[in-house]
Parts: C-alpha cells; structure tokens; sequence
C-alpha cells in the first residue's frame, strides 16, 4: 500500500521536530497561529498512525495532564534524505529518541519554547527573527565546541541583535558550567566567530535550573569579565523564561563588578 502523500503543514511538523526534536501541541499551534488544536490534532494523529512521529502522553488527573509530546519516529529517516537542508549524519539519532531521558527532553523544550516566544515577539514588530537550533548549527564551522542550544539573530531597521544561547540542567556539575564560561572567554580571544563571521561577537544569554545557580554564575561571570569586560552576559532562570519569555524583564546582565 502506497503511503499518502504528505501535507505542506504535515512537512513543517516534521522539519520542526527534525530541528527542537520534542516538541507538545501548544507548540504546533503556535507556530501554525491556530486557536483550537482540532486542525493540529488530525495532522498528528495521521503522522503518528504512518510512524512518522510518535509521543509521550504524561499521566496524572485529567485536570493536569499535560499536551503529549512528540518526537520523530523510524519512518521519517527516509522522508527527511529527501528533503534540503538536513545533516544526513545526524538522521541516525532518531532510533534513540524514544529512550532520551525526561531531562533532556524538558532542555529541547525550553529551547523551543523561547523560540516560539520570540515567534511572538517580531511578528508585532518589523523585525526578523533568525533562529538557528543546535541542529541548525551541525554544518556550521568554527563555532564554539560543543554546539550551543541556539544562534539567534533579531534583524531590525539599523541594527541586528546576536546572541547565543546555553541552558544549564539541574544536573550540570558546577566545574563544567565553569569550564563553559571559560571557553566563551577563550572563544572570544581567539576571533574564531568575529574572522569568519565578520560581525561582532554575539551577546551570551545562559538560563539556569534555579536562582541559586544563577547567582554562582553571576558571581564566577563577573570575576573574569575583569580580564575580558566587552563580553556581555546575560542570565535567566527556567521559570522565568517560561513565564515572561526572553526579554529586559526576565534577562540580568552581569556588570563589571566595581572595586
């Protein structure tokens, strides 16, 4: 029996699951500027049912029941070869995305969540949203290694924004969250993005677990921005950015601490 050929909508859930890889139906139809999930629902349902995608339903009270999440499944392999801009080398990973841990799968969804803020966010402005996700960024070259979660870039009239971004878990070892600061500072000084890009050096947006962490951060940030203070950080926490979405009020700037 011969597959049924795929919708433009049906498309786009795939290569946005292909980018964020988890992602619930309030994303869906936010990206697609739908009220009502009856039009969304019927496009996964049908991509679930051809194993194209699958999902993870969370259990409790129907009062609070989450939306599933969903991820892509074997049969988009095939589907996504055919399609532009992919990285053949990372198809592969989607036989583990049903055992990825809930931690990780929450970090993908922050990642989009702010994404779709920031949806929001220009379409009530002129401006141009660039949002490049970790897997965007798989065929880039001399970016930071590993990869940040995001490359963003907010085009205005004169001026263009840049940023990259890092979510911290609640499970990062505070030695590694120091090395990753450190790296930036390196990556900084070395000129690797300003010599390839020939743009200035993107603002560094870090989002922690908790308000204990952010204060370590801020604390550590602040104590090398001494040897390197053009660097500009900026720190949020996870209900923060969930809550107000990425903006002045929800952001902390570290500032050169004044002796």
């Amino acid at each position: 029996m011969q597959t049924p050929a795929l919708t433009t909508k049906q498309t786009d859930i795939i290569l946005l699951l292909y980018r964020f890889r988890f992602l619930d139906r309030l994303d869906f139809q936010t990206y697609f500027h739908h009220k009502t999930p009856r039009r969304i629902n019927s496009w996964l349902k049908e991509l679930t049912s051809l194993q194209y995608i699958d999902r993870i339903y969370s259990r409790g009270f129907k009062e609070n029941v989450k939306p599933a999440i969903y991820y892509l499944n074997t049969k988009s392999r095939l589907f996504l070869k055919n399609q532009k801009g992919i990285d053949n080398n990372l198809i592969g990973r989607i036989y583990r995305e049903k055992k990825r841990s809930k931690g990780f799968i929450t970090h993908c969804q922050i990642a989009a969540k702010i994404y779709f803020n920031l949806l929001s966010l220009v379409e009530n402005s002129q401006a141009k949203l660039h949002f490049y996700t970790k897997t965007d960024l798989s065929t880039f070259d001399n970016l930071i290694d590993p990869l940040p979660d995001a490359y963003i870039a907010i085009e205005e009239k004169k001026i263009t924004k840049r940023y990259f971004l890092e979510i911290f878990d609640e499970n990062n070892p505070r030695f590694i969250i120091r090395r990753r600061i450190q790296q930036y500072f390196e990556y900084y000084e070395n000129r690797e993005w300003q010599d390839k890009a020939k743009k200035t050096f993107p603002k560094i947006i870090m989002v922690c677990p908790d308000d204990k962490l952010k204060k370590s951060i801020h604390y550590f940030i602040q104590k090398e921005l001494n040897d390197e203070p053009e660097l500009e950080f900026y720190l949020s926490t996870r209900d923060l950015i969930l809550t107000k979405g990425l903006n002045r009020e929800a952001l902390e700037k570290v500032e050169l601490k004044n002796e």
